[in-house]
């Protein structure tokens, strides 16, 4: 089973990215103590920046890959390969700056955020290789066109991105913002929420993973009894246990919802989902909404607030991505896979062993009572 038009929507909507042509003023001095104390050295990686070039006494537009590995006083941003090379080749290295040199990104516009949306794209893809290479044919053939077309625009935009960065900008403050109108809606930005007893958020439910560690996901098919048929989802909390298909057992599984939502199910009513039966939106949900959260909350500890957090070209770029994946996997889930439904995974007691008999039989069963 494949879906019609599966991940061309997820990674074609980082080709749009939105106009941001500046940032509204956030304090530098709290967006580089933000960066200095968090407690993740990855929670700001893809947050734009700008890099003081001292020498050349200009701003160079750039993205944060990770605060350097137990300081709190450097950080590694992405920076133009060191050796000759042609644009028509993309070329970078991780550059190891100051957090003090560091600013909110007010240089970044549409174009350069197209490159640094793009990459992030082609390195979910990436990360996610293992199981597209058990994905269907015409899966992967559908992938393999969305990858050209991501590649044509990555070298453009890396261009873009390329001459921007050599040129450098003495710009020191910023204007007043001019934010696109395809900013997120601030209200549905990444939010904890409880909903009924027994489900919640994707977000919450992703949050209570990491912090566990890894955060472990299998594709599965849920039995739905009022319609017949199954569902295919994704497990969280995943451990490979022939246990977390037994009826005691609880886990968690999406579903469709604002995006997504997770509902707490029996394992009874579960069975393994073969990665070809399944699709690449279902099973790049669980990393989208990490990244989204992750970059929602590094903005907000910088000091963006909602408005700011959701014209964001990340924040919109993770969004749509996000929404994209969700929708493509619910029609998915909304149409359904055959199958017969779930056998009984416990076996019925014959009534001679619950310690009554009938008819002829009475006698025994005084003699049980009185044992």
């Amino acid at each position: 089973m494949s879906c019609p038009s599966e991940g061309t929507n997820l990674a074609r909507s980082s080709l749009s990215a939105t106009r941001f042509e500046v940032a509204s003023l956030i304090s530098d001095e709290r967006f580089q103590q933000a960066v200095a104390t968090a407690s993740d050295d990855r929670m700001f990686a893809h947050v734009p920046v700008d890099w003081w070039d001292a020498p050349a006494q200009v701003w160079r537009p750039s993205v944060l890959e990770s605060r350097s590995e137990g300081e709190t006083t450097h950080a590694s941003i992405m920076a133009p390969g060191l050796d000759e090379q042609s644009v028509t080749e993309v070329n970078y290295v991780a550059k190891r700056v100051a957090i003090s040199e560091l600013r909110p990104s007010r240089l970044v516009d549409e174009a350069i955020a197209q490159f640094f949306t793009t990459r992030y794209t082609l390195e979910l893809v990436d990360t996610l290789m293992p199981c597209l290479d058990m994905a269907s044919t015409e899966e992967r053939n559908q992938l393999d066109i969305v990858l050209n077309d991501l590649l044509e625009v990555y070298t453009t935009s890396y261009e873009t991105w390329l001459q921007a960065y050599a040129r450098g900008s003495r710009e020191g403050l910023a204007v007043d913002a001019a934010w696109d109108d395809h900013a997120v809606d601030a209200a549905l930005l990444p939010r904890r929420r409880r909903l009924l007893a027994g489900s919640s958020d994707i977000f919450t439910a992703i949050e209570a993973e990491a912090r566990r560690g890894a955060i472990d996901c299998s594709p599965v098919a849920l039995w739905d009894e009022e319609a017949r048929i199954w569902r295919p989802t994704m497990m969280l909390g995943a451990t490979g246990d022939a246990e977390q298909f037994s009826p005691g057992a609880r886990v968690d599984v999406l579903v469709p919802g604002e995006p997504v939502d997770v509902i707490a199910v029996s394992g009874a009513m579960l069975q393994p989902l073969e990665i070809a039966d399944t699709c690449f939106s279902l099973i790049a949900i669980p990393v989208l909404a990490r990244d989204y959260l992750r970059m929602h909350d590094a903005l907000k500890a910088a000091g963006f607030d909602a408005t700011d957090a959701a014209a964001h070209p990340f924040v919109i770029s993770f969004a749509r991505m996000l929404a994209g994946a969700a929708d493509e996997w619910s029609g998915l889930f909304e149409d359904g896979l055959p199958g017969a439904a779930p056998e009984p995974r416990v076996t019925p007691l014959h009534p001679t062993q619950w310690g009554l008999t009938f008819g002829d039989n009475e006698r025994v069963r005084d003699e049980r009572v009185r044992g």
